[in-house]
């Protein structure tokens, strides 16, 4: 299983992100068999609803969730635990997370 960090990318930057997202891809199908399980780590603002939308984006992907809250309750980390079919499925649920504001994909 990778252990690498997504990097951030900006809003208007399409073009760098579907390149991102390929290039990933390429490293995911190269670097793990499929099926198998899959970590999501997602940083979130405390005082928003991008946990509850997170949820609702893995809803039918029988994921299991771990949510804990910083020192200061600023932000939330939130753990996304699933069998993944393919490299695909992951790349494709980072892009819906990522469509996200205020979102943090590590």
């Amino acid at each position: 299983m990778t252990t690498e960090r997504l990097e951030v990318i900006g809003d208007g930057d399409n073009r760098n992100a579907e390149q991102f997202y390929a290039d990933f891809l390429a490293k995911l199908q190269q670097e793990q068999a499929f099926p198998s399980p899959y970590v999501y780590k997602f940083i979130v603002p405390g005082n928003g609803n991008q946990v509850a939308m997170i949820h609702a984006i893995f809803e039918n992907a029988k994921a299991s969730f771990a949510t804990r809250d910083s020192k200061t309750g600023k932000y939330i980390s939130l753990t996304v635990t699933l069998q993944a079919d393919s490299a695909e499925q992951v790349v494709e649920y980072y892009k819906e997370v990522g469509s996200l504001q205020g979102v943090v994909m590590l």
